[in-house]
């Protein structure tokens, strides 16, 4: 897949040049309709068509960058869950679709309701989670920002154009915007001045 240089020439001017992102950390395009991300490997994939600024490139990066380097475990979180909910609800799928059923796991009243107590429990407790870590991206993003001498724009000024533009569009900004597991824009803007200039 063709790279986008203008977004690889800022990734490598904030890993090498001002060194806010980690050294050993790749960067790779992917046809995909997320904007950017941190994949499980030391890389962050990007979209190639997206047509954003040098300074909101950079913010992204570097959010993507903080997930990273935050010490964030919910993918982690979201398998373990995951698994237990698979095992509450196995039964219901082997006997409702199936017609088969398991000795001494019996599609019964109990096993269906620690299924929906587990999913509304999971549902709200990683959905916190994940708010919790997005709002540690944004601030890593803006702290670093600050240093690199090519950008001049407050950040939580391009972090707010980045959230603006991002209802415009479906999909290809993910990375950023809206979605169950992200907090309100205002909430991550306050969040970030609070944080920065504190």
């Amino acid at each position: 897949m063709k790279p986008n240089k203008k977004i690889e020439d800022v990734f490598y001017y904030l890993r090498d040049e001002e060194g806010v992102i980690k050294k050993s950390r790749k960067i790779k395009p992917k046809n995909t309709n997320r904007g950017f991300k941190a994949s499980l490997l030391n890389r962050i994939l990007y979209n190639p068509k997206l047509d954003l600024k040098e300074d909101e490139i950079a913010y992204a990066l570097l959010h993507e960058e903080g997930h990273k380097e935050t010490d964030q475990n919910s993918t982690i979180y979201f398998t373990i869950v995951s698994m237990l909910a698979f095992i509450f609800a196995l039964p219901f799928v082997l006997n409702g679709i199936f017609g088969v059923q398991i000795p001494m796991m019996n599609p019964d009243i109990t096993n269906m309701v620690i299924f929906v107590i587990l999913i509304l429990t999971f549902t709200k407790a990683y959905s916190d989670r994940f708010h919790e870590e997005e709002l540690k991206a944004d601030v890593y993003a803006c702290k670093r920002l600050k240093k690199a001498k090519r950008f001049t724009r407050p950040p939580e000024e391009i972090m707010t154009d980045l959230l603006d533009r991002g209802k415009e569009f479906d999909g290809v900004f993910g990375f950023l915007f809206g979605g169950v597991f992200h907090p309100p824009d205002e909430e991550r803007v306050k969040y970030v001045r609070d944080e920065i200039y504190e």
